[in-house]
């Protein structure tokens, strides 16, 4: 049997290990009460919201909406809010909101039929959703969005319109991220290069006008607000802590990633933990345009010191994404791989449950 991602990490230990169809997603509860596992095909998809403590779940289908000719429908991204009460499903041209206790649908948001513009990237926080809506060239495919884009604030639990914010952001929704902070009295984009190595830019703006407080290029991909949101946390080659009322350096890890991309950060701070993926690539081989494909590497680090506590490579036959629960628990979804000339076969998928060991 293959072994778990995190198996060579000392003082962590697995809890336990479920296997799931391939082609599983998986969206995890802050609190760790809550799993969403989500499949999709061309036409259609399901949620089942799986709560931990009971062998209750719901089911929640999803019907796809109109799209034109030759763009494939599908399931892109499954998010819980803050306080696990709401579940947002983003999709390809459109965003389902439910509610986590009962499993029904509060609301859809789709194209606007009259400027033509889709929903892209969202973030939940203090009862509000924030949605940044793309021009069609800038949504299903990558150019830059030269007329801008616009900021959508909705109540989050009823789906109302608040306000909109046109804004001149010149890159696309694949490489473009939103999070409001915990208040939702500002948010943050990060728009990511679209070539590592790159710097990204970030930058901090008021929900109430286009008002920039500030923006800053770094190398990073990833990035999270602290809860008290005082903080912006970055990955990049290392995690950072930056001010966020001017976008300042205040601290770094001390571990280096190196030459990495793709970075993922997921932070949970009432455990007191950050986990980080990155994928390494050799800069000489990009350089004269050879493959460079190496192993991935997914760092856990005590948020108090910024000390890594944990650091396993993973080789291109395996996968993890990783969720940190406020109970202390490293819940992962890892996938193995089946690697052959030119293709990467997915064989199987599972769910492991790891707890780190007390300091």
């Amino acid at each position: 049997m293959q072994q778990s991602a995190l198996s060579s990490c000392g003082g962590v230990s697995r809890i336990s290990r479920e296997e799931v169809a391939t082609g599983t997603g998986l969206a995890v509860s802050p609190d760790g009460r809550w799993l969403a596992l989500y499949v999709h095909t061309n036409r259609g998809g399901e949620v089942t919201l799986r709560p931990r403590d009971t062998a209750e779940f719901h089911r929640i289908e999803l019907i796809p909406p109109a799209l034109p000719p030759g763009v494939t429908w599908r399931v892109l991204d499954v998010v819980f809010s803050p306080n696990g009460n709401l579940l947002a499903i983003r999709t390809t041209g459109a965003i389902w909101v439910a509610d986590v206790s009962t499993g029904l649908i509060l609301y859809q948001i789709g194209v606007d039929p009259e400027k033509q513009i889709y929903p892209g990237r969202l973030s939940l926080a203090a009862d509000t959703l924030a949605v940044l809506f793309w021009p069609p060239e800038s949504y299903l495919a990558e150019a830059k969005a030269k007329k801008g884009v616009e900021v959508r604030f909705f109540e989050a639990a009823t789906g109302k319109f608040v306000r909109s914010i046109p804004m001149n952001v010149d890159s696309s929704d694949a490489w473009t991220s939103i999070e409001l902070s915990p208040d939702a009295q500002w948010f943050a984009l990060l728009r990511r290069p679209t070539r590592w190595p790159g710097k990204a830019r970030l930058s901090v703006h008021s929900p109430i006008s286009d008002l920039q407080r500030w923006e800053s290029k770094l190398s990073a991909e990833d990035f999270e607000w602290s809860a008290d949101g005082q903080t912006l946390i970055a990955l990049g080659q290392r995690l950072v802590w930056l001010d966020a009322e001017t976008g300042k350096q205040a601290r770094e890890s001390k571990f280096d990633a190196g030459s990495s991309e793709y970075h993922r950060l997921r932070v949970n701070e009432e455990a007191g933990l950050a986990v980080g993926q990155f994928s390494k690539f050799s800069r000489w081989k990009r350089s004269v345009m050879l493959s460079d494909r190496r192993e991935s590497i997914i760092v856990l680090w005590r948020l108090d010191g910024a000390a890594a506590v944990c650091q396993a490579p993973l080789p291109p036959s395996q996968s993890m994404e990783a969720w940190l629960t406020s109970q202390g628990e490293i819940i992962s979804l890892e996938e193995s791989y089946d690697l052959r000339p030119q293709l990467r076969l997915l064989k199987s998928a599972h769910i492991v449950t790891y707890r780190l060991a007390q300091k």
